[in-house]
């Protein structure tokens, strides 16, 4: 019913707002009817979103396929659209790593509705003012691509990158390229030949195929999550000198799970720039983890990475704050200590500069909830004397 919906909403919206679109079938027709009332629901919804800019009227349309699903179906898909604020925000840090617009080639992984896909081919046309129509099309046809598991949410990318080149298919006299298509990301064969590799991949734990263990093995420590095999995708998929821009939750920074991914990144494509992302309520709806840009340079050697702080106020506009920099551990395996606020640049500066860690005390660390019952011997809220032969004793835990 949600593929329904949000079809019947896009071609309303086309036939109001983009007459002159050409939108092709769908990759996957919806099944079921809706009701009168509803479809009539859907058709008023494509109505309001017509005078909305185009890349905030396609966000939003497309977006209702990932609100009217189930949570339980969404959360599998992990389909999560990003705003137009973010995808944007990502696209300027891409550029600012030397992404030229008039060849690049760029890959979004997991494509969903198009979040990425759009405002590519926005900065395609924009630089290539002088070209025909007719080249233009031929350009983002040969170097945008998009791949999505889910069939609906493919149409729709498709269809949201039609109703963007409307003017270029109408000048040009002929329809949009597809530069969508449905696979399952795990399976494809890879080509090191993207300059850009960019989007919001799916999270959530997975339980790989052994032929899928063995091929991801060198980004994997115990469970896999999506997201962290997307990322060794897509350092797979871009060539050297390349660019690689996600948006992805933080665990990956600091989770015993990702250690053998940090260790990967580090070795294959040093981080350059983060974003830690802020005030996303209403933005990523039934996201709960904590969320991050991130850029990567194919084939760099590891240096130390701007990190910026990110306030989103709308789907529309986020403020961007300079907020120190990060420099990875040795081994890269280690977590990566880096300022979320401003705030906790001070911090991370005298933590990197200290001469020990706790490993070198003898003290080793384990997360999760404290039994305290099982450790009294060990706790203490001051220091004090041991028996003859043992160390005096330094409290960690206060009470306050």
């Amino acid at each position: 019913m949600a593929a329904l919906f949000t079809r019947i909403a896009i071609e309303t919206y086309q036939t109001e707002a983009r007459p002159h679109a050409k939108l092709s079938p769908p990759f996957a027709k919806p099944y079921g009817r809706l009701d009168r009332a509803v479809a009539d629901l859907a058709g008023a919804v494509g109505r309001e979103a017509a005078p909305l800019p185009i890349t905030e009227a396609v966000y939003f349309l497309t977006g209702l396929y990932t609100t009217l699903l189930h949570a339980r179906e969404r959360g599998a898909l992990g389909a999560f659209y990003t705003p137009p604020a973010l995808a944007n925000r990502l696209l300027d840090m891409a550029e600012e790593q030397g992404i030229d617009w008039t060849r690049a080639r760029v890959l979004d992984p997991a494509s969903g509705g198009g979040a990425f896909l759009l405002p590519a081919a926005e900065r395609m046309i924009a630089a290539l003012p002088a070209a025909e129509p007719a080249i233009v099309l031929r350009q983002i046809g040969t170097r945008l691509v998009g791949l999505e598991l889910d069939p609906y949410a493919a149409g729709f990318g498709q269809n949201a990158v039609e109703l963007l080149l409307a003017d270029v298919t109408a000048a040009a006299g002929r329809a949009a390229p597809t530069v969508v298509r449905v696979a399952d990301t795990l399976e494809e064969a890879p080509a090191a030949r993207f300059d850009l590799v960019i989007g919001n991949p799916p999270y959530g734990r997975v339980t790989l195929t052994p032929e899928q263990r063995l091929r991801f093995a060198r980004g994997l420590y115990g469970h896999a999550n999506l997201y962290g095999v997307f990322t060794d995708i897509a350092v797979r998929w871009t060539k050297k000198g390349g660019t690689i821009a996600y948006l992805t939750p933080t665990s990956f920074l600091s989770g015993h799970y990702y250690s053998a991914l940090r260790e990967l990144i580090a070795k294959e494509a040093p981080p350059v720039a983060i974003d830690f992302v802020h005030a996303r309520r209403g933005v990523f709806e039934d996201v709960l983890q904590e969320t991050l840009l991130a850029v990567y340079k194919r084939g760099a050697k590891p240096g130390r990475a701007q990190v910026h702080y990110v306030e989103v106020t709308n789907e529309r506009e986020a403020c961007v704050i300079r907020n120190g920099t990060i420099g990875l551990p040795s081994p890269a395996s280690q977590p990566w200590l880096a300022p979320r606020e401003p705030r906790h640049s001070a911090l991370i500066a005298a933590a990197e500069a200290m001469p020990a860690r706790l490993a070198d005390w003898g003290y080793s660390v384990s997360t999760g909830p404290l039994v305290w019952n099982r450790y009294k011997d060990q706790m203490s809220t001051r220091s004090h004397s041991r028996p003859a032969g043992r160390s005096k004793s330094r409290p960690l835990l206060m009470r306050g």
